[in-house]
């Protein structure tokens, strides 16, 4: 049996990631996009959150830069959908902010060394269909507190010690938050 592995055609790696280079047979390419012609995919199943992993992601992307690109495809009534991608550097809510504003937050982010958040993102795109959107605000908006997630993992391995091996994990979060609130009743300085 003679192997097909020889009509293989590979695309180099060059081709694959140069802006502007072949993916495919089919016509796709890498290709930068401005962001004024992205629009958001209508009926998106997944959510977006500013949470941990979101600022995980701005993280990399200031060491390395984006390792993925976005994904997107032609509509008809003109500019591109975004189908994969929804998540960098909050693109979208920036996409409606003028071309001299976003050139002038891409300096402001420059100087502080700050992306904003998806709820920034979204208050300076608030700003900006108000024509209130200056140097200043975008200062203001990019440095001011951010309050970090709160996220707390309790390990099934240390939880198990407590509960009946029957217990479900329901049961177990109905017992904790019980004794929680005890604990905030008792010391309720601690929440005030």
């Amino acid at each position: 049996m003679k192997s097909s592995a020889r009509n293989i055609q590979m695309t180099s790696y060059d081709d694959l990631f140069s802006v502007g280079g072949a993916v495919g047979t089919t016509g796709e390419k890498v290709q930068e996009i401005a962001l004024g012609e992205l629009f958001p995919f209508k009926g998106h199943p997944f959510k977006v959150l500013d949470d941990e992993a979101m600022q995980e992601m701005v993280e990399s992307i200031k060491i390395h830069g984006v390792l993925v690109p976005g994904i997107a495809r032609p509509r008809g009534e003109g500019g591109y959908e975004l189908v994969a991608g929804h998540r960098r550097r909050h693109a979208l809510e920036l996409s409606y902010l003028t071309r001299d504003e976003q050139k002038e937050l891409l300096g402001v982010m420059g100087e502080l060394s700050a992306v904003p958040s998806l709820e920034q993102a979204r208050r300076l795109k608030k700003y900006s269909q108000e024509g209130r959107l200056g140097r200043d605000v975008m200062d203001a908006v990019l440095t001011e507190e951010r309050e970090a997630p709160v996220q707390v993992t309790l390990r099934k391995e240390r939880l198990k010690q407590y509960f009946p091996r029957s217990y479900t994990q329901a049961q177990m979060e109905e017992v904790i938050f019980s004794l929680l609130e005890t604990w905030k009743k008792n010391n309720n300085s601690v929440t005030e």
